[in-house]
């Protein structure tokens, strides 16, 4: 039961153990710190560097390696760009071909439409009084066309007029064609039964 028991410590003496307690933890540390001062670090530094240096040496083997990876695939895009070259070239030569094509048909068009005396609108209207039915389609054309009293083909400009028929339960679709200088129809025939 002794060591339940209080201790009577004077004030005095709590005063001194107040002031004792940091005297000696103040000792102690000041003790520490000239015992820290005094150890030569030295070797750690050394390894420590030469730590620095090879971690130094993996990242710039690393970066090497990269560079390469990066030069190779570079170099294999640069003959990938080469090789689509030949085939931009022969897309840029096939459009240039498309769009002469083009103009060549805009300009034998309009020699055609200067060419024709008659409008389209009369070429459906003598086409539909020769065969009634629905107009589908109306286009100008040239081609060399036989005659009927036998003399050889003649180039003529046309509207080729195509109607849809009804005949009872059979339809027909009838091309008709109508001189574009005259407005005759020279030329009649069935595309097609359904």
């Amino acid at each position: 039961m002794s060591l339940l028991k209080k201790s009577k410590t004077s004030g005095r003496g709590k005063k001194l153990l107040l002031i004792a307690v940091p005297m000696i933890l103040a000792a102690s540390c000041v003790t520490a710190s000239a015992f820290a001062f005094r150890f030569d670090f030295s070797p750690l530094t050394i390894n420590f560097s030469q730590q620095q240096q090879a971690e130094q040496d993996e990242r710039e083997a690393k970066e090497r390696a990269e560079h390469k990876a990066r030069e190779e695939r570079l170099r294999g895009e640069k003959a990938g760009l080469e090789n689509r070259e030949v085939p931009e070239q022969m897309e840029r030569e096939a459009q240039a071909k498309m769009e002469a094509e083009r103009e060549v048909i805009a300009r034998r068009q309009a020699e055609m439409a200067s060419m024709a005396k008659i409008s389209m609108d009369q070429a459906i209207q003598i086409a539909n009084g020769q065969v009634p039915g629905k107009v589908l389609e109306c286009r100008l054309i040239r081609d060399r066309f036989e005659t009927a009293d036998g003399a050889p083909p003649k180039e003529k400009v046309a509207f080729a007029v195509t109607i849809l028929t009804v005949e009872g339960t059979n339809t027909a679709t009838i091309l008709v064609l109508v001189d574009a200088v005259d407005g005759s129809v020279f030329k009649t025939g069935r595309e097609r039964n359904n």
